[in-house]
């Protein structure tokens, strides 16, 4: 990229890019999205371990699988 044009691209880049605060606001959303889904994960372990009844082994099988179908839905939600 040379001449004015370049310069030109490097303006409009410039412009566009993301402010600080911006950034700092979708850090402590994603934060706070973690630390929801790990207070779940907690909370259904606990459940299915001392109310279902099923064993430690079966439940983080089953947590896993929770992970996996909420990765997925994440994804799909995303891409569309």
């Amino acid at each position: 990229m040379s001449g004015k044009g370049g310069v030109k691209l490097l303006k409009e880049a410039a412009a566009d890019r993301i402010s600080v605060g911006t950034r700092i606001a979708y850090g402590c959303g994603d934060t706070a999205c973690n630390i929801v889904y790990g207070m779940i994960s907690s909370l259904m372990t606990l459940f299915y371990t001392d109310y279902a009844g099923i064993s430690p082994i079966t439940a983080d099988l089953a947590e896993r699988e929770f992970a996996e179908i909420s990765e997925k839905t994440y994804d799909r939600e995303v891409k569309i």
